[in-house]
């Protein structure tokens, strides 16, 4: 401690505040309990309590101080007043309905003052002590004799009815059993909900821890130091009963830049969220997060006065005035500036639960302690005492639950050895430490890291033994096989060669049978190219007549249309009108006799007035058989269609109708001129194509024939080809034979000698294969533990771990050691290769 000097001394009047007094507390601690009680109407035998429970505590706390004294070990070994209140403040949260009597409230003393007092204790010894003179001093004042083992298995608690809220769930008194199993449902739920899940076992300890971590993060102004090694569970614990109580669970995010200004940032977060939301919360705080000692010091001042001086801004103070004034003028404060940042802090104070992990390894624990006193003076301390051997053998056995290690007993076994591992290296790191100096720290990290190695390990070499085995029994079997294949590619190879002389005789006979039906095709391709060209001449001729007829018949076919067209527009008027001459026109009567001729009619008017009168008239003229003309009857017209004027325009200035019939009449004798002309022509015509038909019906026989040849060509020609690719493939099957024969007979001895060294090396395998589970087990353990010791203390531990393995009943190597277990020779060599 720094001395203070006369020379600043002499600046200062100096009052010297002595300790309260034993009977100030009593009056102070008394008056509240026995309120407490009274208020609630607690059964008379326990309210008569409260005088006795005060004086007991206090007198616990003068025991405390005067024989727990901190030392070098015991840093934290430091007693105030306020662990008495906390004693009285956790007699205050019991409820009339879960103490009925004097039995149970004392049990609730016994069990507020082991949380006080015995939590912090770090050693068997000392909590020994403490349990003594508890049952010293309860018989002093109650006359009761309990015996001390009865004290630490004490637990109280509220969380059993969390979703209650804090200020409805009942503080009684909890058995393990039930309690794991809330526990074990609160862990499905929070790992339901978070993304971070966790895998936890809740043994004996681990629920104790939970209850004194849920009892002080329920208490205003509740805040927890505790203090173990890594992985002993202390942070899994406080987010999960965070979880339970429904409360933030705060932490901050180390990174390479996180420096002290993110530090205040993520302090205003924490403390708006608790001053000005007035909700309570949780800031978990590791030492690993301790990137720099005045973190530690705002902690301190946080838990001492529930501030950290000039840490907020104008905007901040801002920001609390007007979030924190509706809350203070509810809680009746003042709306000054002052009284409402008052306010915010002990809105902070009461809501934000600090919970500080620490450990006890090195000076730094000892350190902070001495510095910064409120880490002791404002914190319940929770002291993580090495897991005992059913918590690690609970841990172990929720391991091994989803692996196959051959059965329940294995896994029993294997549970056992790896508890047992973990003594062992405890007492050979005291051994070590006393023969050497050099410490040696096992954590239930190490315990955990040992798990995993275990069952990371075993599944890989599982994979890798099976790996090996496959590989080398399979050599062998591909030898056994290869020996099988080359036999009978010898005996393929020895019955191919007369399929290879059959098929050169089979390809020799197709080619001189192509070579005869190719030139007998030729023959008969000759011959019908001949024919071809004959009918083409016929054809062409045929043509050429039927042209000629065409082109007669294209001169009278329009003259004969235009005559029916014309007909067609005649109409029965048109007809009255001719009928109506008694003395016709010179040219109507022309026509008219023309026409009286061709229908075989005498050539005279009434001949013709008769005609007309007739209704089929017209019809009779488009109807007209144009093609059996008597001669006689064209001879007759002659003299009408040779006269100039018997010209369809002149006779059409005449009479309408007139030049109608006088277009028929010279149409019927233009088409039969043209008709006796194309006559003889139509005939020869037909001649032609009976000839074109019969030359075409021999040239298609002949084709026929032809395409007959060429298709039993094409076959032949396809068999040879077959046939010759067949030979091809059997040739080539002969020379890959004759490769494959060589190259196995090249493998086969020069693998020869390997077989015998293959075998070996799978029954070493298997042999390994059997024996890998508790190998495996004795490799784990020196990975994880053995690295600080030296070769004898590691040859020491590998034999009795492996005495253990095998007095369990398990197959395991006599020396399994890392390199002859899991090193593979062709790395080593390459490392020795390299350096």
């Amino acid at each position: 401690r720094n001395t203070i000097t006369p020379r600043l001394v002499r600046h200062f009047n100096l009052l010297w505040v002595p300790q309260m007094s034993e009977a100030a507390m009593q009056g102070i601690f008394g008056s509240i309990l026995s309120g407490f009680l009274g208020a609630h109407s607690f059964p008379t035998d326990v309210a008569n309590l409260a005088s006795t429970t005060v004086a007991a505590t206090i007198q616990l706390y003068s025991c405390m101080c005067a024989e727990m004294l901190p030392t070098p070990s015991k840093s934290h070994y430091t007693f105030n007043l306020r662990d008495v209140s906390k004693v009285v403040q956790g007699l205050l949260q019991i409820t009339p309905a879960k103490c009925a009597d004097a039995e149970a409230f004392l049990r609730l003393w016994c069990h507020e003052a082991s949380r006080v007092f015995s939590d912090r204790l770090i050693s068997e010894a000392d909590r020994g002590w403490f349990s003594t003179k508890v049952s010293e001093i309860l018989h002093g004042a109650t006359g009761r004799e309990w015996p001390a083992e009865l004290f630490p298995s004490l637990m109280y608690g509220s969380y059993m009815h969390a979703s209650d809220g804090v200020a409805n769930a009942p503080y009684e008194q909890l058995e393990v059993a039930a309690t794991s199993t809330k526990l074990d449902d609160a862990l499905s739920d929070y790992n339901m909900a978070t993304t971070k899940p966790m895998n936890l076992v809740f043994f004996r300890d681990a629920c104790h821890h939970l209850a004194r971590i849920s009892r002080v993060i329920t208490q205003p102004r509740g805040c927890a130091l505790l203090v173990g090694m890594g992985g002993s569970g202390r942070s899994s614990l406080v987010r999960l009963a965070c979880a339970m109580w429904e409360y933030q669970c705060f932490s901050i995010e180390i990174t390479r830049t996180y420096d002290e200004a993110a530090w205040h940032d993520d302090l205003k977060r924490f403390m708006f969220h608790a001053g000005c939301k007035g909700k309570p919360c949780v800031l978990l705080f590791s030492d690993t997060q301790i990137v720099k000692e005045s973190f530690v010091e705002d902690i301190n001042n946080l838990l001492n006065a529930g501030e950290v001086p000039n840490m907020m801004a104008e905007e901040d103070m801002s920001q609390i005035l007007n979030d924190v004034r509706p809350l203070a003028k509810a809680a009746g404060k003042g709306e000054t500036k002052d009284a409402i940042y008052a306010h915010f802090v002990t809105l902070v104070r009461q809501n934000l639960h600090i919970v500080l992990a620490m450990s006890p390894v090195g000076d730094a624990f000892r350190t902070r302690c001495r510095m910064f006193p409120s880490l002791v003076n404002c914190c319940t301390i929770d002291w993580y005492d090495a897991w005992p051997r059913d918590a690690l053998l609970s841990v172990a056995e929720r391991y091994f639950e989803s692996i196959d290690l051959g059965g329940n007993d294995v896994k029993a076994s294997i549970a056992e050895t790896v508890v047992d591992m973990q003594s062992s290296v405890l007492q050979t790191s005291d051994t070590f430490f006393a023969e050497l100096r050099r410490k040696t720290y096992v954590t239930p990290t190490s315990y955990l890291e040992l798990l995993n190695l275990y069952t990371s390990m075993l599944a890989e070499q599982r994979e890798v033994v099976a790996r090996k085995i496959s590989h080398y029994s399979g050599g062998v079997r591909k030898l056994v096989e290869t020996n099988a294949v080359v036999d009978k590619m010898k005996e393929e190879l020895t019955n191919l060669q007369p399929v290879l002389k059959k098929a050169a005789e089979d390809t020799q006979t197709l080619l001189k049978q192509v070579a005869e039906d190719q030139a007998s095709a030729e023959e008969v391709k000759a011959r019908v190219k001949k024919e071809e060209a004959e009918v083409a001449v016929i054809s062409k001729e045929a043509g050429e007549i039927a042209a000629d007829a065409q082109r007669d018949l294209d001169e009278a076919m329009p003259a004969f249309h235009s005559a029916v067209k014309a007909l067609k527009s005649l109409n029965k008027s048109d007809i009255q009108e001719m009928k109506a001459y008694k003395q016709p026109p010179e040219l109507v009567q022309l026509v008219l006799e023309a026409v009286c001729i061709l229908l075989g009619k005498k050539p005279s008017w009434d001949e013709a007035k008769k005609l007309m009168s007739d209704m089929g008239f017209l019809q009779s003229l488009q109807d007209f058989d144009k093609d059996n003309i008597e001669p006689k009857k064209i001879k007759s017209i002659q003299k009408y269609v040779q006269n100039e004027s018997f010209q369809a325009d002149t006779v059409g200035k005449v009479s309408k109708a007139a030049k109608s019939l006088c277009l028929w009449v010279r149409a019927m004798d233009t088409y039969d001129r043209v008709a006796k002309t194309v006559e003889p022509k139509k005939a020869k015509l037909a001649e032609a194509k009976a000839k074109l038909s019969e030359a075409e019906a021999m040239l298609k026989e002949k084709q026929a024939m032809l395409a007959d040849v060429e298709a039993r060509v094409r076959g032949l020609r396809e068999t040879l080809e077959t046939t010759q690719s067949k030979a091809r493939e059997l040739e080539e099957q002969e020379k890959d034979t004759k490769v494959k024969l060589a190259r196995a007979d090249k493998l086969v001895g020069g693998l020869g000698s390997e077989k015998t060294r293959w075998e070996a090396l799978c029954k070493s395998l298997e042999e390994g294969q059997r024996n890998l589970v508790g190998n495996m087990v004795v490799c784990s353990g020196a990975i994880a533990y053995q690295g600080p010791f030296t070769a004898s203390y590691r040859a020491k531990l590998n034999a009795a771990w492996v005495s253990k393995v095998k007095s369990l009943g398990m197959a395991c190597a006599d020396n399994p050691t890392v390199g002859n277990v899991l090193g593979d020779p062709v790395i080593v060599r390459e490392w020795g290769i390299h350096g």
